[in-house]
C-alpha cells in the first residue's frame, strides 16, 4: 500500500536514526528512488541514546531536523 503513495511522491527524503541507516536500506532493497537522505548522527550530530520512547527528544535536535529538512526541501 505504501509503495502507491510513494511512486506519487515528487522527493522521496529518507531519514535514518543512525548509522545502520536502516530506512534507506528497506527502500533500497524496494527499489524506490530516494532522492535525499539525512542521517541524525553522521549529518546532524544528534547522539543515538536509548531506548527511545515516543516525544523522548531534545527541543533544539528537534529544531535542528527540522530545519534540515526544509533546507533539503527547498535544494
Amino acid at each position: 500500500m505504501y509503495r502507491k503513495t510513494i511512486e506519487k511522491a515528487k522527493t522521496i527524503i529518507v531519514i535514518d536514526g543512525c548509522q545502520n541507516r536502516r530506512a534507506t536500506k528497506i527502500l533500497e532493497k524496494d527499489g524506490i528512488a530516494i532522492h535525499k537522505t539525512l542521517n541524525l548522527v553522521h549529518d546532524l550530530k544528534i547522539p543515538k541514546v536509548g531506548p527511545f520512547k515516543p516525544f523522548d527528544f531534545k527541543h533544539e535536535d528537534m529544531d535542528k531536523t527540522v530545519d534540515k529538512i526544509i533546507q533539503l526541501c527547498e535544494g
